[in-house]
């Protein structure tokens, strides 16, 4: 039969283990020897059988009710499924069950993000079998029946299908998380650092890696054990954040939580060479999004002497960080007009959250919970700052209508007995050159 093949594929991959080396399961009874319920749009159910789709490659998108990403591809699905109809079966699959699934397509209706194709609801069969963590999740079939990757969902596009149909698996193989003939070998790709008792310290700097993007690399027992301080699949922006955080100073703390990083200078030249994340959020397509990745993200290892403590590991591994990429870090005083916080309320009454959209709610519950929330979400505005670094860890505890926008908010904390004004003061920043 059709994906009885897949199964045999799979077990003999695994023969021998009951979870290969990157969690797929071992499952004893054939799965494509069984039928599947479906849940068609018009509210409408079924059974099929996925051996009606011999002769295509098949394409198994996993997602569930609370995945925003994945409801907001089944668009994109359809469109692909209706241009590409003569040589692929796009097929969602969830765990949920009818009545959420029902629900969720009922709610979708007429939208944006309206779920135009059937879906494999109540599953646990595939899920068990493929071993689906995160979503969206994409599972690649070829025509006869064979495994040929799980990938992520933003994979499932239009080049990557011309490719695969074409007999073509070079691109496939790049982004694949889980590919089939690495079931059990891809953990040898892994970095490590060991290291005998007598060494101080060592770090080693590696190209990005898509098999340490999941944390099941990192258990106790595994190949990264020993080391006190990794950093995976960072942009070198990111990587200096991690390093720098290790103080309790105060603008230490708000850097790592700076989203926007707008405590950050970086000249002409290493910002040329060098992108940050915002980057890789604003590339559309799938292929330039393949590429960033693999030329702009690093991961480090490092390890050191039970004696070094873990700031004096990271002010180590910073140095030799720079000297890598040969760019120079520190910090240094900028003059900038600033909304400065220079009292907050000993008590308040706080406003009715249950008056405020839930998708609007904005817990604050600490000083440094709200400034975030503020730097991070209007960046076109002044940085807000407290006039007392002790009001950082305030506890605070009321919830904010993010719908009022910039002034709304601040209209909102000066009823709440905040006071505000704009300063002209001495800022931390951090300059990378």
């Amino acid at each position: 039969m059709f994906m009885n093949r897949l199964l045999i594929l799979i077990l003999l991959v695994l023969s021998g283990s009951e979870v290969g080396a990157q969690g797929i399961l071992r499952h004893d009874n054939d799965p494509y020897a069984q039928s599947h319920n479906v849940f068609y749009p018009s509210g409408d159910t079924g059974i099929i059988s996925m051996d009606a789709y011999k002769g295509k490659i098949v394409i198994l998108d996993f997602w569930n009710r609370f995945c925003v990403s994945c409801i907001q591809q089944m668009p994109k699905l359809y469109d692909l499924q209706n241009r590409f109809a003569n040589d692929i079966i796009i097929l969602p699959v969830t765990a949920d069950n009818l009545q959420h699934t029902r629900e969720m397509y009922n709610r979708q209706k007429g939208g944006n993000y309206e779920m135009r194709l059937p879906t494999i609801y109540a599953d646990t069969v595939l899920t068990r079998l493929f071993a689906i963590k995160g979503f969206p999740k994409a599972i690649w079939i070829n025509r006869q029946g064979e495994f040929l990757a799980q990938t992520a969902g933003e994979a499932v596009e239009a080049t990557m299908i011309q490719m695969v149909s074409s007999g073509d698996l070079t691109f496939l193989d790049r982004v694949a998380t889980v590919r089939a003939d690495r079931f059990k070998d891809n953990l040898s790709t892994v970095p490590t650092t060991t290291q005998e008792a007598k060494d101080v310290f060592s770090l080693r700097i590696t190209p990005y890696n898509k098999y340490l993007s999941t944390s099941s690399l990192l258990q106790e027992d595994g190949p990264l054990a020993n080391n006190k301080l990794t950093i995976l699949n960072s942009t070198l922006l990111d990587i200096i954040k991690s390093l720098y955080s290790h103080s309790e100073n105060v603008f230490l703390q708000n850097l790592g939580n700076d989203m926007k990083n707008r405590r950050i200078r970086m000249s002409t030249d290493v910002a040329r060479r060098y992108l940050t994340m915002d980057s890789l959020r604003n590339i559309k397509d799938f292929s330039a999004k393949t590429e960033f990745r693999e030329t702009q993200l690093h991961c480090v290892f490092a390890t050191g002497h039970d004696t070094i403590n873990m700031k004096d590991l990271k002010a180590l591994a910073l140095k030799t960080v720079e000297l890598t990429f040969g760019i120079r870090a520190f910090v240094q005083p900028e003059r900038q007009v600033c909304l400065e916080i220079k009292d907050i309320p000993k008590a308040f009454d706080p406003p009715d959250y249950a008056l405020i959209k839930l998708e609007n709610r904005v817990s604050i519950n600490t000083g440094s919970a709200l400034i975030n929330f503020l730097n991070n979400n209007f960046v076109d505005q002044p940085l807000v700052v407290f006039a007392n670094p002790s009001f950082e860890v305030s506890n605070l505890g009321f919830v904010l209508d993010r719908s009022e926008g910039y002034e709304g908010i601040l209209r909102r904390l000066g009823e709440l007995g905040f006071s505000m004004q704009l300063e002209e003061r001495y800022v931390d920043v951090l300059r990378i050159e």
